[in-house]
């Protein structure tokens, strides 16, 4: 009975396994998952094997018992390469702000990756010896009979893999927290806690009383954690994607309208300045607000210029160009309307040269684009910090933007980018949605943080270029 009801438990989740892969999107995540999964499932084989007294003779049993023991001692490493890898997509997806490395990617890397499956392969080795392993011991119960295990002098061995095991769980469980990735950083969450689950289950069959509910019981909880994890992981992501798509269609829409409406205001307006400029021949004494006049129609004519971004996109020409020539240009361009609102712009480059394959001018545009952001944010003046970070190993380069405005609510914040959404009284709302479009354009993304009273961050991520030689 004991092992008819273990091995259905290891076929369900076999089963179960099997469609981790064939349902969810297969990447690095979910193929490292599958693995652990699949040492999962052979641990639930492993504890039928001792429910097989009346079925098998004791070596089968016993030599069974020893092929099934790699389920056990091999979900250690398997746990270890879904939490690397998650970490590793992670940073991949949202390089750190700082170029600082974090303190878990010593902890959590390819090298003690590896070590780990070396370590787990000689744990599994030494266990065919029976100074590991010594036998399995008949018992019986007014229920079933069972084998159990009996271990030699180096028994130990074992133990000290399962404390290496629970070592891992626990440190995962506070190294989650710090992902930069919030879907990943949910999942992870869920999945070291499932498996924290599964563990301290899994203790309780080295009580022999035990030792059929414990691993029903885990292997259930655990396979309906990772299921809703997964599920929340994937709609999520979904509900991004549709975001990203409905944002697409909003693109769209205003770079239709954007032609029409640029052509139809463009033609009268060259009319009106023309006749302005007659009339400012006639008239002598209302310099000011002839004054008044041109200022108004270069704003119509910067919103038309806006409106054309999306209507006759210009022709991106990529070439590898120094970041720090264009900040520096940008900020010699800016530097007399700082001068007039009391601003100061302070940078904090790096010592050597960082290369970027872009367009020089889109990217002045960005730069312009979120300067005068920061200055419109900043009526009592203030510093405007600006920091490139260039990180080797991910090969992106942050440039950051730190203003101290009055800073963006997050209700606000959420809507950045939006067509025709602006938090400036006069803005029109297009000025940041070029600014996406074209960081997007170049294979990077934008990040805003913002804290009200405080001030705003704006990160703009690249990919670095090959340094030329």
């Amino acid at each position: 009975m004991g092992f008819i009801m273990m091995v259905t438990f290891a076929i369900f989740s076999l089963a179960l396994t099997i469609s981790v892969v064939s349902i969810f999107e297969r990447d690095r995540l979910i193929y490292s998952l599958f693995l652990f999964m699949v040492f999962t499932t052979i641990w639930q084989f492993h504890v039928a094997t001792l429910f097989t007294a009346n079925i098998l003779t004791y070596n089968s049993a016993f030599f069974l018992f020893h092929i099934f023991r790699v389920g056990p001692i091999f979900m250690a490493p398997s746990f270890y390469h879904v939490i690397y890898t998650g970490i590793e997509l992670s940073e991949k997806k949202n390089p750190d702000k700082d170029r600082t490395k974090k303190w878990y990617t010593y902890l959590f890397n390819k090298k003690i990756l590896v070590m780990i499956y070396v370590w787990s392969l000689f744990i599994y080795i030494i266990q065919w010896s029976p100074l590991t392993l010594l036998n399995l011991t008949f018992h019986k119960n007014a229920m079933t009979q069972y084998w159990y295990p009996a271990y030699g002098v180096l028994g130990y061995l074992y133990y000290l893999h399962l404390l290496i095991f629970v070592f891992i769980i626990l440190i995962s469980l506070v190294i989650v927290k710090d992902l930069n990735d919030r879907y990943i950083k949910k999942f992870l969450s869920r999945f070291t806690i499932s498996s924290l689950i599964l563990f301290i289950f899994g203790v309780l069959n080295f009580k022999e009383s035990l030792i059929m509910l414990p691993s029903i019981i885990a292997i259930t909880g655990f396979l309906i954690g990772i299921f809703i994890a997964l599920s929340s992981f994937h709609i999520a992501i979904i509900k991004e994607i549709n975001s990203s798509m409905e944002r697409a269609s909003k693109m769209e829409i205003v770079g239709q309208m954007s032609a029409g409406v640029a052509h139809e205001i463009r033609n009268p307006l060259t009319s009106i300045k023309g006749f302005i400029q007659l009339l400012q021949r006639e008239i002598h004494d209302k310099s000011h607000y002839f004054e008044i006049i041109y200022s108004e129609l270069d704003r119509i004519d910067s919103i038309l210029n806006e409106f054309l971004t999306f209507a006759k996109p210009q022709v991106a020409t990529f070439k590898i160009h120094e970041i720090h020539q264009i900040l520096t240009e940008v900020i010699s361009l800016l530097e007399t309307q700082t001068i007039l609102h009391n601003i100061q712009l302070l940078t904090e480059f790096e010592l050597e040269p960082v290369y970027l394959t872009c367009d020089r001018n889109h990217l002045k545009q960005v730069f312009i684009n979120i300067i005068k952001n920061a200055i419109d944010a900043m009526p009592n003046g203030g510093n405007i910090k600006i920091k490139v970070k260039n990180d080797s190993e991910a090969k992106m380069t942050s440039i950051r933007f730190i203003d101290q405005g009055c800073g963006i609510s997050k209700d606000r914040l959420k809507k950045l980018g939006e067509p025709f959404y602006t938090t400036k009284e006069k803005g029109v709302g297009l000025g940041l949605m070029v600014t996406y479009k074209i960081i997007e354009a170049h294979n990077g993304k934008v990040a805003v943080s913002s804290e009200v009273g405080i001030g705003t961050t704006v990160d703009v991520i690249l990919p670095s270029a090959v340094i030329p030689t």
